[in-house]
């Protein structure tokens, strides 16, 4: 029932979401692209998510991190045939990019950051909603 709930959301507004580490975003600022990290490369696919599900990908993909970066990604018309809804280990359904990101396809983004086994927080009120 989980991955509906993010197929629905994308489906009101269209966006999904992209966790970067900082050095990862940093190096897409400076290129204007991202072609993944060693876990999208490995898989083939750029991992993403819907905003439901963006608080449990960090709670089990980013347990160890303290400060990452969020982007709201908002594909054209043209990239959104290569983004796959496609079924996870876990069994619900996430977002996966087959192409490489442009930043014309971040219309938002924040640092998000947290204490060592505190809640993440959201320097930026555009994502409050997802992170609590």
């Amino acid at each position: 029932m989980a991955h509906q709930a993010g197929i629905t959301n994308f489906m009101k507004d269209g966006a999904v979401y992209k966790i970067f580490t900082q050095s990862e975003w940093h190096a897409f600022e400076a290129s204007g692209s991202f072609a993944g990290s060693s876990d999208d490369k490995r898989d083939g696919f750029i991992h993403l998510s819907s905003k439901a599900q963006v608080p449990s990908t960090l709670a089990h993909h980013y347990a160890a991190a303290d400060h990452l970066m969020l982007a709201r990604v908002d594909f054209g018309k043209d990239s959104q045939k290569y983004l796959k809804w496609e079924i996870s280990h876990s069994g619900d359904r996430f977002p996966h990019f087959y192409g490489i990101l442009a930043r014309s396809d971040i219309t938002a983004f924040s640092e998000i950051m947290r204490e060592m086994d505190a809640p993440w927080t959201v320097s930026k009120t555009a994502f409050g909603d997802i992170i609590r």
